[in-house]
């Protein structure tokens, strides 16, 4: 009989360690021929993937059962009853639930394989897989509640995640270096991750994908991810964050409750709205000059921070963007519209600077600012809104450069302010100003012509 490389074998039996002993078929002899593992020119992993079937092996059985099938699922196997499978090469499909709850501690899933589906195995024995260059698509749940995974990598085939695909395992580090063109909702959510590098991949960092990853303290997005969802870093242990220019949002809360987060460098386009919310350790912020808009109550309540500069490339200022961020002293806004109550309850508020860039002045945008005693309002200001300044009561000095009196919204813009407080206005310009208000004040402040 004439020698038959591997691939040209009918059948591989059951097999445990390289000394026993494999029996092989061959269907054009006349009798069975056998030979050593230890004999053949392959490794263990390489001859399991020559596999032309599908082989799995039974809780406490010596005896290989084979099935010669394209895709395995629960109506194949019975998962339960599995702890040991190899997979051979012939199979392009694992599908829905196939080893949901099974004892199978390992398994290597070959090139041939492209999909993985829902539940494939979520809450089963699984520590250690290896997963084929051939994977595009993995399920909703598919590696999910796997207590012993601890490592995973994601080949660069793999272009769809699904929702929950790996929440609630234990793995500690990721890296990803494919184009994923879908990730699903809360994918690695609640993992034991402590490190996750983006890497070159190109993709949308989902809504809720790594919330609530209480030990993930390393966090590098590379140059090619696109956007970040919505919670998507929720309650991580993040303690520095660089976005970079290639990002063009980052979603709304997507960085609450990080109470470890001590420096953030956005350079993305948007700022989502409470993206940041009462992350008091937030001490260090840099806002780049390619960012356009900050979101509603994206810093509220940031009580660590002292200083900040809004570039001019912003030209929105959400509602209650920086809110009671009670120990910011110094703030320069450059351009744009400063929304409502953008400053207020500012407490310690005492050197703020306008740019001439700055169109308008939102209601109660610097309204309790109880420290600021004197603002310079450029001439590009064209209006001021309901009790912007209301409770300022230390404001006694303010100038305006507009020769056009910016418009008020109604009288209460100063309310509360020391009585006797001045606003300086261009020489000549005092009448505009009287216009504006009440006749004879601006908003009740006393007006002085002549800067």
């Amino acid at each position: 009989m004439p020698d038959k490389k591997i691939s040209d074998l009918t059948q591989l039996n059951f097999f445990d360690a390289s000394t026993d002993v494999l029996p092989v078929v061959d269907t054009s002899a006349a009798e069975t021929k056998k030979i050593k593992l230890s004999d053949l020119p392959m490794s263990d992993i390489a001859l399991q993937q020559s596999y032309p079937y599908t082989v799995y092996f039974n809780l406490g059985d010596t005896t290989a059962t084979t099935i010669n099938t394209t895709t395995i699922d629960s109506s194949v196997i019975t998962a339960s009853s599995v702890d040991l499978i190899q997979i051979g090469t012939n199979v392009t499909g694992i599908g829905n639930g196939a080893f949901q709850l099974s004892s199978i501690s390992s398994i290597v899933i070959p090139d041939s394989v492209t999909t993985i589906g829902d539940y494939a195995f979520d809450q089963s024995n699984l520590s250690r897989v290896t997963i084929g260059g051939g994977v595009t698509s993995i399920g909703n749940f598919a590696f999910s509640n796997l207590n012993m995974l601890t490592s995973v990598t994601l080949p660069d085939s793999v272009t769809t995640i699904g929702n929950s695909a790996f929440a609630g395992s234990n793995i500690s580090t990721l890296r990803i270096d494919g184009d994923i063109t879908s990730m699903g909702t809360e994918a690695f959510r609640a993992t034991a991750l402590t490190d996750l590098d983006t890497g070159l991949g190109s993709f949308s960092i989902s809504n809720g994908a790594f919330k609530n990853c209480a030990s993930l303290s390393n966090v590098t997005i590379g140059a090619n991810i696109t956007s970040i969802g919505t919670n998507s870093f929720e309650g991580c242990a993040i303690t520095s964050i660089t976005i970079p220019s290639s990002l063009t949002s980052i979603g709304a809360y997507a960085f609450i409750n990080c109470n470890n987060l001590k420096t953030a460098n956005l350079n993305c386009t948007s700022i989502g709205a409470y993206s940041f919310t009462s992350v008091s350790s937030l001490t260090n912020l840099t806002i780049g000059d390619g960012v356009s808009s900050i979101g509603l109550y994206a810093f509220a309540g940031c009580t660590g921070l002292t200083n900040i500069t809004i570039p001019s490339s912003v030209t929105s200022i959400g509602d209650y963007a920086f809110q009671q961020c009670t120990n910011l002293y110094g703030a320069s806004v450059n351009s744009g519209s400063i929304g409502k109550s953008v400053f207020k309850s500012c407490s310690s508020l005492t050197n703020i600077v306008l740019g001439s860039g700055v169109t308008s002045i939102g209601d109660n945008a610097f309204e309790s600012c109880t420290s600021l005693s004197s603002i310079t309002i450029p001439n590009s200001v064209s209006s001021i809104g309901n009790s912007a300044f209301l409770n300022c009561t230390s404001l006694v000095t303010i100038y305006s450069l507009a020769t056009s009196a910016p418009n008020l919204a109604n009288s209460n813009a100063f309310t509360n302010v020391p009585a006797g407080t001045k606003i300086y206005v261009p020489a000549g310009a005092k009448a505009s100003y009287e216009t504006a208000g009440d006749g004879t004040t601006y908003g009740g402040l006393t007006i002085i012509d002549g800067l």
